[in-house]
């Protein structure tokens, strides 16, 4: 029809819900053939309970009121999905690249203070600059531990979602090749 030629046109992809359900049925099987999980947790049990996982090419939005999570949530949601192999990219309308690389930090922090049965790494001395020399090996070791992940933060206060989904789909051709 004119309004799928459109579509298509436009970069949208469109399909018939039949071939969308024979695809997802042949990703569910090759999956249970390789038993290699297809998407990822998002470390919170209640949350994957509703969602499932987190997937290859999901685009996530948190959006909420000042002060109620969000930037600990989607900088959460893109650790674990660069742990378990995905590049994320993490678009924030309010806050900078350092504010939310102390986020990463400290999540990261948080993590091997478990296991080493130690103080963890507090987000709010890290944008303050303050740390003792314990704290300062931590940040060091955890800025490491975040090197390793294929994380990109785009900081910028004026963007629109028509950028983002450009943006978003030249890097994701980009690494297709």
């Amino acid at each position: 029809s004119d309004d799928m030629q459109g579509r298509l046109q436009a970069g949208r992809h469109v399909s018939s819900a039949s071939d969308a359900g024979f695809e997802l049925t042949e990703q569910i099987e090759k999956q249970a053939v390789s038993e290699i999980a297809y998407g990822c947790t998002t470390g919170l049990r209640a949350l994957d309970d509703l969602l499932g996982a987190l997937l290859p090419g999901d685009l996530i939005i948190v959006a909420g009121r000042p002060g109620m999570g969000k930037s600990v949530l989607g900088t959460h949601f893109s650790k674990v999905a660069a742990q378990s192999g995905w590049s994320a990219d993490y678009w924030s309308l309010e806050m900078p690249a350092r504010q939310l690389a102390a986020r990463f930090m400290a999540d990261l922090d948080y993590d091997r203070s478990i296991e080493e049965q130690r103080k963890a790494l507090l987000y709010s001395n890290l944008v303050k600059l303050r740390a003792d020399q314990a704290d300062l090996q931590h940040a060091a070791e955890a800025a490491v531990a975040l090197k390793d992940l294929d994380i990109t933060i785009f900081d910028a206060e004026t963007v629109t979602i028509e950028h983002i989904g450009g943006v978003s789909r030249a890097r994701a051709a980009a690494t297709k090749k």
